[in-house]
């Protein structure tokens, strides 16, 4: 479950950071306003967010009454094995994108203008400049972020599958503990 959640859940925010990223790093109005509503999820305790979550997965939550609303049959979300490890990369994407978006937006700040202009001057093709100028360069960032968010998404342990899940249904969102051998209080 561990690797599975890790890799599904960084390779999401990373995704959807730096789209957000690149997104807002263009001139429109309101960026301002864009950067304190994506960044609000970041301040979410964890535990709480595992406890509240109980509400929005629940068979008789909002989320059931949107699918059954637009014509699907309700899901039992954290009862079944693969919906419940989709819950908690759902929630842990939910949490952690802002954090991939600050970092990935920090990098792309610090790009000069000059370089793009002159960029602009060889090709037209915005996916030209991103795939040969702006990927490059953020490569120590997304290197960074990726990093601490795989280190972090290890320790899963402690907070979203044991509030939202207990670890079940059956071993389906248990993660990784280590060897009980020599940690005989985990058991």
């Amino acid at each position: 479950m561990t690797l599975s959640f890790v890799g599904g859940a960084v390779s999401l925010e990373l995704f959807l950071g730096l789209i957000i990223a690149l997104l807002v790093n263009q001139e429109i109005k309101g960026r301002p306003v864009f950067r304190i509503l994506f960044t609000l999820p970041l301040f979410v305790c964890p535990v709480a967010l595992g406890f509240l979550s109980f509400c929005l997965f629940d068979v008789r939550g909002p989320l059931n009454s949107i699918l059954v609303a637009l014509g699907f049959k309700e899901i039992a979300w954290i009862a079944q094995p693969g919906t419940a490890l989709l819950s908690i990369i759902f929630l842990d994407v939910w949490q952690w994108t802002p954090f991939c978006f600050l970092v990935c937006l920090a990098g792309l700040q610090q790009i000069p203008e000059e370089i793009y202009e002159a960029a602009y001057l060889e090709t037209i093709s915005p996916v030209k400049v991103f795939w040969h100028l702006t990927l490059p360069v953020l490569r120590p960032v997304i290197l960074t972020v990726l990093m601490l968010r795989f280190v972090e998404a290890m320790k899963i342990f402690d907070v979203l599958p044991m509030s939202l899940t207990k670890g079940g249904p059956g071993f389906a969102t248990e993660s990784y503990r280590g060897n009980s051998l020599f940690c005989p209080y985990l058991e």
